[in-house]
């Protein structure tokens, strides 16, 4: 029997709700996507797609679009933060046939736009999803400009602040919907490769076998973590500190913004050894996310089941197994799946 097309509304255009309306717009469902945004975020830095989540692009047949703009991980390194010496190495094949990526979140912004809009479905920027409801048919959203839109299902993945997440939940006992704040913050950037390239220090980062790996050093109170990305002549990086270290006003601001915090990663990391040190004084920007998470909930959907939350808005987690992104990607396979086996 064939699966029946439904209309999908997708209430926020970050890497989860790009790639919800990427995935179920190639199924053949009707998908509208609102995002409060003028365009595509600009805001970067460093991710890693686990095998995971590999695996879901690849029987998605979009791995190719991501091999342009990813870098394979060979190895994960650990390295002593003070001293650069080799504490640890992980063979990602060790635990999965598919390999794992590296590469910038404006990189894969840009190839789920470009799939989803290939795919037929269309995203309305600058018009922010303000409020859902359901009914025992339909499930309907008010957008900020005042459309109302009528779908089968409305996917709220506004992120972990969700504004949607009080109204598909408002069967739930508020105080578990309360955003819990981690006591470190990362700062996200790249550094081009040719700045790497012409300093003694960072050169071999950029060369194999260095370059195939990812690397993380470990220190006192924060770490860095970086791959090369020979398609975009980038190395990512992500540099990771905890409260007390550094950043005392953190808890005080909101949980990510774009202002240029590159001095305090550059003062944090001066005690660490020279490539280190000079890997943070080549940042010339970088964004900061204040990590959080939530409670785990007991229900994601609303009680008609008209209504989900999708990704960090559901289950936002704390980065310790660079998780985040590919479980979300599980998640819409998940959808993908279930769709296909009703009629």
């Amino acid at each position: 029997m064939e699966m029946k097309k439904q209309h999908i509304v997708v209430a926020g255009g970050g890497l989860g709700g790009l790639t919800a309306a990427c995935r179920l717009a190639r199924d053949g469902h009707k998908v509208d996507l609102f995002e409060r945004s003028q365009s595509l975020s600009t805001a970067s830095g460093a991710i890693f797609v686990r095998s995971n989540g590999v695996r879901c692009f690849y029987r998605w047949q979009m791995g190719e679009a991501f091999e342009a703009v990813t870098a394979p991980i060979k190895e994960h390194e650990t390295r002593n933060g003070n001293t650069n010496e080799l504490l640890h190495t992980l063979d990602p094949e060790i635990y999965s046939e598919f390999p794992e990526w590296s590469t910038d979140r404006q990189a894969l912004q840009t190839v789920l736009y470009d799939e989803a809009c290939k795919a037929g479905a269309k995203v309305h920027f600058g018009n922010e999803i303000v409020t859902v409801e359901e009914d025992d048919h339909a499930a309907h959203a008010t957008s900020k400009d005042g459309t109302r839109v009528t779908a089968d299902l409305i996917l709220a993945a506004d992120g972990i602040s969700s504004r949607l997440r009080s109204q598909v939940l408002s069967h739930v006992d508020p105080s578990r919907l309360t955003v819990i704040r981690a006591p470190s913050t990362h700062y996200p950037t790249e550094i081009p490769g040719e700045m790497l390239v012409n300093d003694d220090r960072t050169k071999s980062l950029c060369q194999q076998p260095e370059s195939e790996n990812g690397i993380m050093w470990a220190g006192h109170g924060g770490y860095a973590i970086g791959k090369y990305n020979h398609h975009r002549g980038l190395f990512n990086i992500m540099f990771s500190i905890q409260h007390g270290a550094a950043d005392s006003e953190a808890s005080e601001k909101k949980l990510f913004d774009a202002t240029d915090d590159s001095q305090i990663v550059r003062s944090f990391f001066s005690s660490f050894n020279p490539t280190v040190v000079a890997l943070a004084n080549m940042v010339q920007s970088c964004s900061r996310w204040r990590l959080a998470r939530l409670e785990p909930l007991s229900t994601w959907s609303s009680p008609k089941r008209r209504l989900v939350l999708l990704g960090d808005s559901a289950h936002a987690m704390l980065p310790n197994l660079a998780e985040g992104f590919s479980s979300i990607v599980e998640d819409i396979d998940a959808l993908s799946i279930l769709f296909s086996e009703s009629s």
